[in-house]
């Protein structure tokens, strides 16, 4: 059991589906996949699982690398809202049953979405099983030890905001990361990074801070402790 309210999951997503869904800059997208290409070493006509992919913000840049996409989200909305159906196979489905055979694709990727399982696990499992032999998976959420990250989204700061969160997220470690993938078979590595630049938070008043967190955070990025306290962790692993 993952204990992930979907019926509020799915809410609050096609709440979002008056337009393209993307949180991050183009600079930022690019640094992500400047680092999956770097690590995951895609090839032409690989397949490409990407899940929670949203509006297709990271799939259809995905695509762009020359692997053959296909997006699920659970909400049917922002998937048919997307402007990168040309691109992307868009599938509406729950990541925890998954509606592919066993081996079917060559990479895996949880587009900030792990954070928002209660518990990973079951998640993890379908990916694996939908994973050929020796594939790859490729995944980035929210670091609960950076500074800010804790302070807005941790429920036990005394400044938290549930303003643009579902019920289910919550901060990840690289700690639960490592164990969870490695108890599923995988051969995993995690590592922190800072300098990712958001355009869009839902708060309006967070929204006039934006410029100024997005400063910190690449100054951040230039520190030794962005190497264990950065903003987003990076999850690379490799079936077994």
């Amino acid at each position: 059991m993952s204990g992930q309210i979907k019926d509020k999951e799915k809410k609050f997503f096609d709440g979002l589906s008056t337009g393209d869904y993307e949180v991050f800059t183009e600079a930022s997208y690019n640094k992500y996949l400047l680092i999956f290409k770097e690590s995951i070493l895609p090839k032409k006509n690989e397949l490409l699982l990407d899940l929670g992919c949203g509006s297709g913000a990271f799939s259809g840049r995905l695509s762009a690398l020359g692997v053959k996409v296909f997006g699920v989200d659970i909400s049917f909305n922002l998937l048919n809202n997307s402007r990168h159906k040309d691109k992307v196979s868009f599938i509406s489905a729950d990541i925890e049953r998954l509606p592919f055979a066993d081996k079917t694709f060559d990479i895996v990727v949880f587009a900030a979405v792990l954070h928002h399982f209660p518990h990973l696990d079951q998640a993890i499992k379908e990916a694996r099983r939908v994973l050929k032999d020796n594939g790859r998976c490729f995944a980035f959420d929210p670091n609960n030890r950076h500074p800010v990250m804790w302070l807005y989204r941790n429920k036990k700061s005394p400044l938290y905001s549930s303003c643009g969160v579902t019920d289910n997220e919550r901060l990840l470690t690289e700690e639960e990361l490592n164990k969870l993938f490695k108890d599923n078979y995988f051969a995993v590595k995690t590592f922190a990074i800072s300098g990712l630049s958001y355009k869009y938070v839902k708060s309006r008043l967070m929204r006039l801070f934006l410029p100024l967190y997005n400063f910190i955070d690449r100054v951040f990025a230039r520190t030794a402790l962005a190497k264990r306290h950065g903003s987003f962790i990076i999850t690379i692993a490799y079936k077994l």
